[in-house]
């Protein structure tokens, strides 16, 4: 491996450590002794958390260490135990507490952006923290104390909820999916909020809601009722996502509709660029719309935005938000898996025969093999030629398409191969469907090779024509690692 660079001396080394000891005479150098790494070891009180950067630790033991002030981000620890530690002022961002028992005392920290997935909180005490956009899978919370935290549009899957009281906790524009709760208290107008799973826990039995800033509270039973009778409360104070939420839950889908329209209303003449994403998120991520309903709040967005009105911060953060909202509702739409095919060709972009062959092809097999999914291609006239396929399907429709396109186009089907050994290896995912269509596709593929040899002239478009094919693909599912890019 080359060293670009500068290349220091050992006493160049010990000069420079000797500066930083006179700076900060407690931050050690990131040595070996002091990495802040570790694999299958137990630490005590005598570990110093606060001098911690960037911890990697995995199948470790912390027992009764104390993080003050700790800049941790991007830490790992999985398959950890913390045990009775304290976690005060300090930094956790981008972390991951992946598969590990948390037992902790946390203190105005924050941990957003961090995954949580398949870890165990109990026995906990949480104040002041934040847990902005966080990923918790498979996570159990029970038995514990927390209040004054923030869950903001964070994503819940698969997750179990046991003895807690949420209600003096913030889960705005969060999303519920498969989740339990037993005994838990959740805030009586927060949970309104929520993008995703406001039906998934009010039809709950053993739950309750109640008012931060008073001693009501009541069942699921009688909150649903409830909260009908406030929604005129909830209109004056332009509250339409709560409106969405209660409207939808009792399926009255047009008042839904109506009310994501008054909320992009208000906010496109307030401004509130933030609003209009949550509303738009909730709009797509929930099938109670059309695609042509999510085609009409985009138009809505365009028309009701006096671009000539904002200011330059104001502007770019329209653009941004413009870009999300029509990824969320017209190129995305439904919550739907997503796969970017590129496909890199050796012919000259001046080649129009075959560019526009290529395109005639990709039409045909889109319409064959997913015929039902959101797409768009974006061509690169570079020489030779890129194109770009965004689809958006389900996950297994996806790949059949992707693997016809290799087909067609590169007379190759090395895809398949590499799907039928992980369904052979992993028994457990369910995969039966789509190996039944990669048998039609090897029918397919002989075909079209008895019907090469039989032309007496040459294609427009031939193998060597295309130099790879390969795609990425954002599941939303615990699909395999291994087909996440090939």
């Amino acid at each position: 491996m080359y060293k670009l660079g500068e290349v220091f001396s050992k006493l160049e080394l010990q000069s420079a450590c000797n500066l930083l000891n006179t700076i900060v005479p407690l931050e050690p150098l990131r040595d070996e002794t002091h990495s802040f790494k570790g694999n299958e070891k137990k630490y005590g009180n005598e570990f110093n958390g606060s001098l911690m950067r960037t911890g990697m630790y995995y199948d470790c033991i912390f027992a009764d260490v104390n993080f003050y002030g700790t800049a941790g981000n991007n830490s790992v620890f999985d398959y950890c135990n913390l045990e009775n530690c304290k976690i005060i002022d300090a930094n956790f961002k981008y972390s991951k507490f992946t598969n590990s028992e948390l037992s902790i005392h946390s203190e105005a920290s924050t941990y957003d952006y961090s995954d949580f997935s398949d870890a165990t909180v109990s026995q906990s005490s949480l104040d002041s923290s934040s847990f902005t956009e966080c990923y918790f899978n498979n996570t159990t919370f029970k038995d514990f104390i927390i209040k004054n935290c923030e869950f903001k549009s964070s994503l819940f899957i698969n997750c179990t909820f046991a003895n807690i009281d949420f209600s003096m906790t913030t889960f705005d524009y969060a999303e519920f999916d498969n989740s339990i709760f037993d005994n838990v208290t959740l805030p009586f107008f927060g949970i309104l909020n929520l993008i995703r799973g406001f039906d998934i826990i009010v039809n709950q039995k053993n739950i309750f809601f109640k008012a931060a800033s008073s001693n009501y509270v009541v069942s699921s039973y009688e909150y649903i009722n409830i909260i009908r009778q406030l929604k005129p409360v909830f209109f004056y104070e332009n509250n339409f996502l709560a409106l969405a939420n209660i409207y939808s839950y009792d399926g009255e889908i047009q008042n839904a509709y109506a009310s994501i329209l008054n909320g992009l209303e208000v906010s496109c003449k307030t401004k509130n660029f933030s609003m209009i994403h949550h509303l738009c998120r909730f709009a797509s991520l929930n099938n109670y719309f059309t695609s042509k309903q999510l085609k009409e709040f985009y138009k809505f967005i365009e028309e009701n935005l006096n671009v000539y009105k904002l200011g330059y911060v104001e502007y770019h953060n329209y653009l941004n938000e413009l870009y999300v909202a029509k990824k969320l509702l017209i190129d995305c739409p439904h919550n739907r898996d997503i796969m970017e095919i590129n496909i890199q060709a050796t012919f000259c972009y001046k080649d129009h025969k075959k560019l526009m062959e290529t395109l005639r092809l990709i039409d045909l097999t889109l319409e064959e093999y997913a015929p039902k999914s959101t797409n768009h291609i974006t061509i690169r006239h570079n020489s030779p030629p890129s194109i770009t396929i965004i689809l958006s399907d389900n996950i297994y429709i996806l790949y059949l398409a992707f693997l016809a396109l290799q087909l067609v186009l590169c007379k190759s089907l090395n895809g398949i191969e590499k799907i039928q050994n992980l369904i052979r290896n992993k028994n457990e995912i369910k995969l039966q469907k789509l190996d039944e269509e990669l048998k039609k596709l090897e029918i397919q593929k002989k075909k079209l090779e008895i019907e090469q040899e039989s032309k007496e002239s040459p294609s427009i478009l031939l193998p060597r024509d295309f130099k790879e094919i390969s795609y990425i693909v954002d599941a939303n599912g615990n699909w395999p690692q291994e087909l996440r890019k090939m």
